[in-house]
């Protein structure tokens, strides 16, 4: 992988767990 996959694929990992987290608090905040 070039470091420019590296970045872009760090990149997509950070935007999940981003998503991931605010489902998680979709999900805790609904009765």
């Amino acid at each position: 992988l070039t470091s420019d996959g590296d970045y872009d694929l760090k990149d997509w990992r950070d935007e999940i767990d981003r998503v991931i987290a605010s489902t998680r608090k979709g999900l805790q905040s609904c009765p």
